[in-house]
C-alpha cells in the first residue's frame, strides 16, 4: 500500500481539533499525537493510503526542512508539504547531536533547538525578531522550499507544495525556484470554521483542505 508522508505545522498536525485540545491544569494544550481529523488523516484514509504525519506544533520552515531531511521515505511514497509561516525559526544549541533522532519524544528537545517565533515577544523570540525583517525571513523560507524540493527529487520521491500564507512570498519567489505548488488560500480569515481554540482551522476547513490537496495531486498525475 502507499504511503502518504505530510509535513507541516500546527495546521498540518491538527492543533485544537477534537482529539489534539487536551485540557491540563486550568489551561488546555495541544495533544501529544497529530489529529485523526487533520487533513493528512482525512486524505490518506480517501485514497486508501497508510499515513506519516511528520508535522509539529509551532514548527518553522526550517524545522519542517530538516524533518523531511530525516525522514526515511519508503518505495511507493507520496509526499505532501505544507510550509508555515516565514516569521519562524528554528535555532539548533551546541549540545545539538545529529546521530540522534531530533525530533524523537525520547529527547529533550530544549536541549537540542528551540522553535521562536513572532508569536512570542520576549525572550530569545524577541532578539531573534530584531535581528530579521520579512525580507530576510522570505528569503529563507525559499531556500528551505528549494532544498526540500531538490532532495525529494533526488531521492525519487513525488511531491507537492502547499503554503499557510503564500500571499507574503509571492512577489520574492526566485527564478530559481521551480517547484509543483498550489496556493489553497488557507489564511486566517478564509476558513470554513474554526478549531476549539477558536485559531486554528476547524474539522470542516480540514475536510476542505484534504479535498483541495486531492484535486491538486489528481490534476498532477501524483495519484
Amino acid at each position: 500500500m502507499r504511503t502518504l508522508f505530510a509535513f507541516g505545522d500546527s495546521y498540518t498536525y491538527g492543533h485544537g481539533l477534537e482529539d489534539c485540545w487536551m485540557k491540563q491544569g486550568n489551561d488546555y494544550t495541544v495533544g501529544s499525537v497529530c489529529s485523526q481529523y487533520a487533513w493528512p488523516s482525512l486524505l490518506a484514509k480517501d485514497l486508501e493510503y497508510n499515513m506519516v504525519n511528520r508535522s509539529g506544533p509551532g514548527f518553522s520552515n526550517l524545522a519542517i526542512l530538516h524533518r523531511i531531511l530525516n525522514t526515511n521515505f519508503n518505495n511507493d511514497s507520496l509526499c505532501v508539504v505544507m510550509w508555515s509561516f516565514h516569521s519562524r525559526d528554528m535555532i539548533f544549541h551546541e549540545k545539538y547531536n545529529p546521530t540522534l533522532e531530533f525530533f524523537s519524544k525520547k529527547i529533550d528537545h530544549a536541549d537540542m533547538a528551540v522553535h521562536v517565533g513572532s508569536w512570542a515577544h520576549d525572550g530569545l523570540s524577541k532578539d531573534w525578531m530584531l535581528a530579521h525583517n520579512d525580507t530576510d525571513l522570505i528569503m529563507r523560507t525559499w531556500l528551505h522550499v528549494h532544498h526540500a524540493n531538490l532532495y525529494l527529487s533526488s531521492i525519487n520521491v513525488p511531491h507537492y507544495n502547499f503554503f499557510v500564507d503564500y500571499d507574503s512570498l509571492r512577489d520574492y519567489k526566485p527564478k530559481y525556484v521551480k517547484i509543483p505548488y498550489k496556493d489553497i488560500k488557507l489564511i486566517v480569515g478564509n476558513f470554513v470554521d474554526y478549531a476549539l481554540d477558536n485559531c486554528h482551522p476547524g474539522p470542516l476547513t480540514h475536510e476542505q483542505i484534504a479535498k483541495d490537496i486531492k484535486e491538486c495531486l489528481v490534476e498532477s498525475s501524483l495519484i
